[in-house]
């Protein structure tokens, strides 16, 4: 009983070292698509993540524990994760009542915003994209309004020109309607310096933080000395224990 004590004492004490040493959840619930664009910015970030699979489809990212807080960060910056694509039986489902065109109409027009800031996040170093765009509604008017569209980009600074990139940007966008001027697109850029985040190196342990780890390591190393040798003992008299009994019955003479 003493030896099977042991033993537990023993298992236990290695599982809960063991589940210390774990990564921790930073994101749960994330459908494949946006577990792969969390793990690709993390890993151009240099942080290791691992993917875990929940079932449904559905992924959980973990981190190392000391890499949390600067992933919270890179995530918040990049406005990730990202929100499920737009898909048109999600814009006009089959069992849907029938609406008014100006409802239909506002909704398209709503779907064709998230459609193009998910194009426009498809782009290299682009990290944030908002796209608003300004249509008329009502057919009844008798002066037709010519559309309007305004874009909010974020982007790694230092990686791309941003003249070209307001250009193109403008391309885009007018292509996407048939009756948008140029004139009429608003294009705002504005940096952002990611790197930094990655840069900021934690501070030092002090002294005092070094002499806590030391005495930490060196308790558990007795603490496993200890239940090394007080284990093997056990083993050592039972097993002394059982050759002596064996031993005198060998010597026994028989009746």
């Amino acid at each position: 009983m003493k030896t099977r004590y042991l033993l537990c004492t023993v298992l236990f004490f290695f599982v809960s070292f063991l589940s210390g040493c774990k990564e921790q959840s930073l994101l749960t619930g994330l459908n494949q698509r946006q577990a792969t664009e969390v793990q690709a910015v993390l890993q151009k970030h240099q942080i290791n993540s691992t993917q875990t699979a929940l079932g449904k489809g559905l992924f959980d990212i973990n981190v190392k524990k000391e890499d949390l807080a600067i992933a919270i960060q890179i995530l918040e910056q990049y406005q990730l994760p990202s929100n499920a694509r737009i898909e048109v039986t999600q814009i006009f489902p089959a069992d849907a009542l029938v609406s008014s065109p100006q409802a239909e109409k506002s909704r398209l027009i709503s779907a064709i915003e998230q459609r193009l800031e998910q194009s426009l996040l498809s782009i290299n170093h682009i990290i944030d994209a908002r796209v608003h765009v300004s249509y008329p509604i009502s057919p009844s008017e008798r002066v037709i309004q010519t559309p309007h569209a305004s874009a909010i980009i974020f982007y790694e600074e230092n990686t791309l020109d941003s003249d070209q990139l307001a250009e193109d940007i403008r391309a885009f966008i007018r292509n996407a309607f048939s009756d948008m001027d140029e004139d009429n697109i608003t294009i705002l850029l504005y940096p952002r310096n990611i790197n930094q985040l990655v840069l900021k190196k934690p501070p030092l342990p002090t002294q005092e933080e070094y002499s806590l780890s030391f005495n930490y390591w060196l308790l558990l190393l007795i603490f496993l000395v200890i239940i090394t040798v007080a284990v093997s003992s056990i083993f050592f008299i039972r097993y002394s224990k059982n050759k002596k009994i064996m031993e005198k019955d060998n010597d026994t003479p028989a009746v």
